[in-house]
């Protein structure tokens, strides 16, 4: 109905939708089971991932400066690597941020109904996801100021259960000893790498927001960094607080590390409010997955006349068409009901577009007559990673 997307998202907004992306879902719910899972090696997974974000940071900085769309990603493959593969890259970043927002809701429902049935758990998910719909269709100035909100209470959050962990740590002493049930873990380091890497990924999803920009030269490329910083720290933070307070307290909370460090220290009803609050945090991040599909579905209805379709906005200026087959797709994968299913087959998607992508400005680099070190050490990395998550097993 009319045409471009609307520039109003600064830094701080930027920075807002990032953080959400990045920490919501993993942020309150896969923290402990990657813990678990590496055992007394869990660090190793952490510094790992962490470091491979920061090199994946720089090859989307190269791919927007080449080509600053909201499909920079897609648009740098096909420049270096033709048709098809382009094609297998827009099929792995739709199906990443969909299942994305599907494992948010499951996951959601799931904790709000850890005995219901197949039938009930699937039926409240599809209901999250209708309402996450319906909002998405009001546009981006009431979306971003939503997310902008709740993307610094996940932050608040995430900081005061460190602090927890800092007071007990002055109170009880560094604990000589780890928790009792990842000290006797036998390490799978495949399975603690890949729920560190969901938890740690989602920067991506802001150069879907490269249109709708104020200052996207400045302000995009270092959102990728600052991010994926901040979220590094937030979780380290997070762990140590867990390692302190699961050495001397024994939360209800397993689940939820986060509400089982706030019920350390504040009891019960805090852990309960804790648990409760993180749902909705959750759910803000599972939309910012939702609009950064959205907007991608946009830009490649603008490129191609075959998704052309996918282009229409309503007098919100909302892809209306984009929204509604997310909407679909979204529903079809939360029937799985399985969060284990769905974050490898999220995780193996979201590998193969950071792989394509690496991969493309690696060679684009070597074109240039550049010595691309790091584009190059990604690359290699995000190879062996997806060996890993394929090896994974529940």
């Amino acid at each position: 109905m009319t045409n471009g997307l609307q520039r109003s998202m600064e830094f701080t907004d930027l920075m807002a939708f990032g953080l959400s992306a990045i920490m919501g879902s993993g942020g309150f719910n896969l923290i402990g089971k990657g813990i678990h899972a590496g055992g007394p090696q869990f660090p190793f997974a952490i510094g790992g991932v962490a470091l491979l974000f920061q090199g994946a940071s720089l090859v989307y900085q190269r791919a927007y400066n080449a080509f600053k769309t909201n499909i920079s990603e897609t648009d740098l493959i096909k420049d270096q690597f033709g048709d098809i593969t382009s094609l297998v890259s827009s099929f792995a970043i739709l199906l990443f941020n969909i299942l994305s927002v599907s494992t948010i809701v499951v996951i959601c429902s799931k904790q709000i109904f850890p005995e219901g049935s197949w039938s009930g758990q699937v039926s409240f998910a599809i209901a999250l996801l209708t309402m996450m719909t319906g909002f998405s269709l009001t546009g981006i100035d009431m979306n971003k100021g939503l997310v902008s909100i709740f993307g610094f209470m996940i932050v608040a959050l995430l900081i005061f259960a460190t602090m927890i962990g800092f007071i007990e740590a002055g109170q009880y002493g560094i604990p000589s000893k780890l928790p009792t049930s990842i000290a006797n873990t036998t390490p799978n380091m495949y399975k603690s790498v890949m729920y560190f890497y969901f938890i740690l990924a989602g920067f991506d999803a802001l150069i879907k927001f490269a249109e709708e920009a104020k200052n996207p030269d400045k302000d995009l490329t270092r959102s990728f960094y600052v991010s994926n910083a901040v979220s590094t720290l937030l979780t380290l933070g997070i762990c140590f607080a867990f390692l302190v307070v699961y050495s001397t307290h024994t939360p209800r909370q397993n689940d939820n590390v986060i509400a089982g460090i706030v019920e350390s220290m504040l009891g019960k009803g805090a852990g309960i409010f804790t648990a409760g609050l993180s749902i909705v945090l959750m759910l803000i991040t599972g939309f910012v997955s939702f609009l950064a599909t959205t907007r991608y579905m946009y830009s490649l209805g603008k490129e191609s006349p075959w998704l052309a379709a996918f282009s229409d906005l309503n007098a919100n200026k909302v892809p209306w068409k984009s929204v509604i087959l997310t909407s679909v797709i979204a529903c079809i994968a939360i029937l799985s009901n399985h969060v284990f299913t769905l974050v490898k087959i999220s995780d193996i998607a979201l590998t193969v577009t950071l792989l394509l992508v690496s991969a493309g400005v690696t060679k684009m680099q070597v074109a240039k007559g550049k010595t691309p070190l790091i584009e190059g050490a990604t690359t290699a990395a995000l190879v062996f990673l997806l060996g890993c998550i394929f090896m994974c097993k529940e």
